[in-house]
């Protein structure tokens, strides 16, 4: 055997295991732009962490909701060299012929998979030119043609993509940090953190000409206010619905394409934990618990993601005066089914499948362990 290639192989197989998630990363992305506190100043913190109220809800089983679940494919090896080796998915998207795109953040491309798990092609490098990604972040495929990737402050790239065909079209936005980005019946909207108008509502061009939405922080302190505008919201279009949910802090949020406010719901038991220093009067706000996705099961139904992380064994004692992160372990997942019409929570969720990706009864999940992989399964939830 090669010995560089199978340096090649352990190496990679390190850097996965070290490397967070995109949900890990989602949850750290407002840590990154704060100074972290002195030594002394740790010494003086205490430690506040509300939550939201916890609600009695009904337990359902995924088995109840769901009128098929079958595995169609796995994709992923850590024995193969090339398309089918994951260093970090970053985002997946289906497209309307259910061509499966996957960004990996590693080698900076896109790939397209047929819903059997057969490679079908592949588009970009790691860069910063047109047709290159820096840090692929999450990419939405709006139905038809269009690929909209996001790279935080390095913008967005629009690519034209069917099946395995995909070419570079333009990229717009710089010097914002994109959260997310989708196309709902001829309009392109972008989720960035900004004061007010976490979505702005783009012209042919791409140039800004709207703005809704206002910041979701309800720990009313100066710290907390600049997470919550430089974090933004995490956005997910529903194409089929025409509606556009925003999820942040514990709350979710349903608007139409005219920025008006349907509903907002807030998920019960979503801790934070606030770090007070009371020297400096200043406090850090740290999420424990993530909203890790929504689905769109049917036209009244969400199956919204909530993931715990344990914050207080990933805060290491500085040895430079700074403080230092490790990566948060996954302490619990739960799930949520809400009414898509009014918002109102149903029932929590047992054994649902995380799925990070759903459209035309298909459904794709990410899975980190032991290796990274997808796992392809055909759904057909139930209509209630």
């Amino acid at each position: 055997m090669d010995p560089m290639r199978t340096h090649r192989k352990r190496t990679r197989g390190a850097d996965r295991h070290t490397r967070p998630d995109r949900w890990v990363l989602a949850l750290l992305l407002g840590l990154a732009v704060a100074a972290a506190p002195s030594m002394d100043a740790q010494a003086k913190q205490k430690v506040v962490k509300p939550s939201t109220p916890a609600v009695k809800l009904p337990m359902r089983d995924w088995r109840e909701l769901s009128a098929s679940d079958r595995l169609l494919a796995e994709v992923g090896s850590e024995d193969e060299e090339g398309p089918f080796l994951f260093g970090t998915i970053s985002s997946v998207t289906i497209g309307g012929d259910s061509t499966i795109y996957v960004a990996e953040a590693s080698s900076g491309q896109i790939r397209a998979f047929s819903p059997k798990g057969a490679f079908l092609g592949a588009f970009g490098r790691r860069g910063r030119g047109p047709g290159e990604f820096a840090q692929p972040i999450g990419i939405f495929h709006d139905g038809d043609s269009t690929i909209f990737a996001w790279q935080g402050f390095f913008g967005i790239t629009e690519l034209t993509a069917r099946r395995a065909k995909m070419a570079y079209r333009r990229s717009f936005s710089p010097a914002r940090n994109v959260i997310g980005a989708c196309h709902l019946a001829g309009r392109t909207l972008q989720s960035v953190g900004v004061e007010h108008g976490l979505v702005q509502v783009l012209d042919e061009r791409r140039e800004p000409i709207d703005s809704f939405g206002q910041p979701f922080s309800t720990v009313q302190t100066p710290y907390a206010r600049r997470l919550s505008i430089s974090h933004g919201a995490q956005m997910v279009c529903v194409p089929e619905f025409a509606r556009l949910y925003l999820h942040a802090f514990g709350r979710v949020r349903s608007y139409r394409l005219d920025g008006s406010l349907d509903w907002e719901a807030t998920l019960p038991d979503f801790r934070f934990a606030v770090y007070v220093d009371q020297g400096a009067a200043a406090s850090m706000l740290f999420p424990e618990d993530g909203i890790s996705g929504i689905q769109h099961l049917a036209k009244d139904l969400l199956l919204v993601y909530v993931t715990r992380v344990d914050y207080a064994a990933a805060r290491r004692p500085p040895r430079t005066g700074s403080m230092q992160l490790a990566q948060p372990a996954v302490a619990a997942t739960r799930a949520y089914l809400i009414d898509a019409r009014s918002g109102r929570l149903l029932a929590q969720v047992s054994h649902a499948p995380t799925m990070h990706a759903f459209r035309h009864g298909i459904a794709v999940e990410i899975v980190q362990d032991p290796y990274p992989m997808l796992r392809v399964r055909a759904v057909q939830p139930r209509m209630r």
